[in-house]
């Protein structure tokens, strides 16, 4: 509220102007609205005008023709013309029928297709008795379908159209009945209410009927080439000519005016067609004028209480600015951790398919070796695939999901290892400069993974020195927490990092480099990494003299050693063909692992679901080596491992998976584990594996 007492005038004067802008926006769009309804009203009505002319008010006459013949029907009345002539009541309602619609002659076929009865006029040709079986609306008939809008030959004004129906009791087909139309009484009965242009057009684009004579018989742009017979012979006493502009058109000019164009389709290509002028309108209904008045004012009140509430967001005060700030940054935590399940799951299924893939293509390279060109192209598959393991191990460091194989270890001498990895690959322009100066550096973690953390730091920071500077790695004891963690900072004389990117940098997936050049999920995969060694990691921003990353992690105990690097005694295998079970989930992982183990010249079985293995072990014990996957929807290699122990299976097992944690990883060695092969892998890593878990013990 202090601002409202600050500045009472400013406030008032502000809502005022407010009020007024929303009342003249309300006005003119209501405005606008009621043009609008003027004209939809209008097109509306024209359209109801056109389905009431297509709906065919001949069906219905057709009914009352078709009883009559029903009548006669059960006295044998459609098979003789003497009995025909007897049924006067038959005939009132065709020459009811006719009047009707504006036919000018009727008749009635037989089964056969025979004349039977007709009225016709007195200049027509005399067709009662003629055999009509071959016009198209008797074939029609004879299938049971009406037919509105058959003609002989070509429509033409002169023939008419022909409009029949069958007569049917129960299944049995008894004959057609048929009423001729004239385009003259079309015109005189459809479209004499009507003064804008309206047309019935036929199915070859002829315009067959219209209240507008200049339209009569003219052709529509791209109408039928076969009228043009017609055109030129005048064969059928009609002449026709081409329009100057298309009918179909949505908006159109005729007479100097602007007309909407409206459609109703009356089946079997006929269409109605009307052109409405396109400042048309009628008058809004009392309905449409409450709807619209309550719409407007509906607005001015929504807008009225949204400058109100604007006008009290602005006297909101400062702290609660803080808890908003405060809010944002829990979310934004909590966002994190579940892109990081999320991208957990889908690295771990990706993992399963790359592994197919590298499997396969190690050994399609090991077959393909006498055509160096194809297995070049095994090769190159698998150099690919393994390009995408990185990033899918960056996803699970990211997630936090991967295993950590924790040991003590010197960060000295591993900032040590990755400044000579630095100093042969990146160019002269970029100075790497040290400053190790905490007086303890053993912490408790996994070399891999701290290798590969700070190695995306410092390529983040020749990334940003694209002509060269200075990258600045410095340790020390942490100020905040002595002789309980230590404090690692790398730094460089960069660009920096802009205010607008600042808050997204450990987001996954989120990158300013174009072109290809980055996933986004470096940095990602950096603050999984140090959330799983149970440090923090923040960044400073100084934009256009550099960036600073600053981590903190935990200080071993003291006294604690780096471990010393194992060494494996060379003890050679011995060379035998062995008999190996896999356990997998997954059957493009079994079937890589299947291909890649017969390769090698050993057996293999393979296993989809404990049950089955356990079902085959119970039979005996026939197998050197079961190669073990531990996340399986069933039951977990875990629980198989503890079964083999429960029943003294003595087998030698090694595991072969992708997703896992640090606590499993030392269940897993408590177990007996020797080889924990992570996926994706290919042939030449299996091998390995395998030969490590049955290599003696010395």
């Amino acid at each position: 509220m202090n601002v409202l007492k600050a500045n009472p005038d400013r406030i008032r004067k502000a809502a005022i102007g407010f009020f007024v802008v929303v009342i003249a926006a309300t006005s003119v769009a209501t405005y606008f609205a009621i043009f609008q309804l003027g004209r939809e009203n209008a097109r509306l009505e024209r359209m109801v005008r056109l389905r009431e002319m297509a709906s065919g008010a001949w069906r219905d006459q057709f009914q009352a023709v078709r009883s009559g013949a029903l009548d006669l029907a059960r006295q044998n009345g459609l098979q003789s013309k003497v009995q025909v002539d007897t049924s006067g009541i038959f005939l009132a309602r065709l020459d009811q029928a006719m009047d009707l619609i504006g036919a000018d002659m009727g008749f009635v076929l037989d089964p056969k297709g025979k004349v039977v009865l007709r009225i016709q006029s007195p200049e027509d040709k005399e067709i009662l008795g003629s055999d009509l079986s071959f016009r198209r609306y008797f074939q029609n008939g004879s299938r049971l379908s009406p037919d509105l809008f058959a003609a002989l030959g070509a429509y033409t004004r002169k023939r008419g159209l022909y409009a029949s129906a069958p007569v049917i009791s129960g299944a049995k087909f008894l004959g057609v009945v048929v009423l001729r139309l004239r385009a003259e009484e079309i015109e005189h009965k459809w479209f004499h209410e009507i003064t804008d242009p309206i047309c019935l057009i036929s199915p070859e684009g002829v315009v067959f009927a219209s209240n507008k004579p200049d339209l009569v018989m003219r052709l529509l742009p791209g109408a039928d080439s076969r009228l043009e017979r017609i055109r030129k012979s005048r064969q059928f006493g009609d002449s026709v000519a081409f329009l100057e502009f298309d009918l179909l058109d949505p908006a159109v000019r005729y007479d100097g005016q602007a007309f909407r164009t409206l459609r109703r389709d009356l089946g079997e290509g006929w269409i109605l067609v009307s052109l409405l002028p396109q400042d048309a309108r009628l008058p809004l209904t009392r309905w449409q004028i409450g709807a619209t008045i309550g719409v407007g004012l509906s607005w001015m009140l929504l807008l009225a209480v949204a400058g109100v509430s604007l006008a009290g967001l602005l006297a909101v005060r400062r702290t609660q600015e803080e808890r908003d700030r405060l809010s944002r940054r829990l979310d934004e935590a909590e966002r994190l951790e579940s892109m990081g399940r999320l991208a957990g799951g889908v690295a771990h299924d990706f993992n399963n398919v790359l592994t197919a893939i590298i499997g396969y293509s190690s050994v399609l390279e090991h077959r393909l070796v006498d055509q160096p060109a194809e297995s070049e192209l095994a090769k190159r598959v698998g150099q690919a695939a393994r390009r995408a393991s990185e990033t899918i191990r960056q996803l699970l460091a990211f997630a936090r999901r991967s295993g950590l194989q924790a040991r003590p270890l010197s960060l000295h001498d591993l900032i040590g290892e990755i400044g000579q990895l630095l100093g042969h690959t990146f160019s002269r322009a970029i100075r790497m400069e040290f400053d190790l100066q905490a007086e303890r550096d053993v912490v408790i973690g996994d070399v891999n993974h701290l290798h590969q953390a700070l190695l995306n730091l410092a390529i983040n920071s020749r990334d940003a020195m694209p002509k060269g500077g200075v990258i600045r790695i410095s340790t020390r004891t942490d100020p905040f927490r002595p002789g309980e963690r230590v404090e690692l900072r790398v730094s460089d004389t960069g660009s920096g990092i802009s205010s607008e990117v600042l808050p997204h940098v450990f987001e996954p997936f989120y990158t300013t480099k174009h072109g290809g050049k980055g996933t986004g999920l470096g940095l990602a995969s950096v603050w999984g990494t140090i959330q799983r060694h149970g440090g923090a990691i923040t960044v400073g921003n100084r934009p256009g003299e550099g960036a600073e990353f600053v981590i903190s992690l935990p200080l071993a105990g003291e006294g604690i050693r780096p471990d010393p690097v194992p060494s494996l005694p060379e003890v050679p295998l011995a060379v035998r063909k062995l008999r190996i079970a896999a356990l997998d989930d997954d059957l493009h992982v079994l079937d890589a692992i299947s291909t890649m183990v017969h390769t090698m010249g050993h057996t293999v079985e393979v296993f989809a679901d404990f049950q089955s293995l356990r079902t085959r072990l119970s039979m005996t014990t026939p197998f050197d080596l079961v190669i073990l996957d531990l996340d399986m929807p069933d039951v977990g290699g875990l629980e198989v491992l503890r079964w083999l122990r429960r029943e003294r299976i003595q087998i030698p097992v090694m595991v072969a998976s992708g997703h896992t944690g640090a606590n499993t990883y030392e269940e897993v060695r408590r177990l007996g584990v020797r080889q924990y092969l992570r996926k994706p892998f290919g042939a030449q890593d299996l091998q390995k594996a395998i030969e490590e878990t049955l290599r003696p013990v010395v």
